[in-house]
């Protein structure tokens, strides 16, 4: 059980980081051409790996850990609505993006376990 709760919490604390810190070091810190650099390098290159890597991770343990794709998608808008400071809906279709990547991710996994177990 402890190994589980470990997994949940690295899973957490890399979406915190992926999608609250990094977004918002970008904002604060780089210039106007390579702040939009890093942020759409974020958003097209680094999120769907993260999205992949924890989608892999929760087909590990499907019954258990089937949330972690679905907590990316549910938290992904709200972290960027609190550093952009505006609702854009756009972020609502990269955050289903993710979701497909993580929860296809989790499945491919899930099966992969299953099959290799038989």
């Amino acid at each position: 059980m402890k190994f589980l709760n470990n997994k949940i919490f690295i899973s957490f604390l890399i979406i915190i980081t992926t999608m609250l810190i990094f977004p918002l070091l970008i904002v604060n810190f780089m210039k106007s051409l390579n702040g939009v650099f890093w942020f759409l390098l974020l958003l097209f290159a680094i999120n769907p790996i993260i999205s992949l890597s924890l989608g892999a991770l929760s087909g590990i343990e499907i019954r258990k850990l089937w949330f972690i794709p679905l907590m990316l998608f549910i938290l992904f808008p709200i972290f960027y609505w609190v550093v952009l400071r505006d609702v854009v809906l756009e972020l609502f279709v990269c955050s289903s993006g993710y979701l497909i990547i993580g929860g296809g991710a989790m499945l491919v996994t899930s099966y992969l376990k299953e099959r290799t177990i038989k």
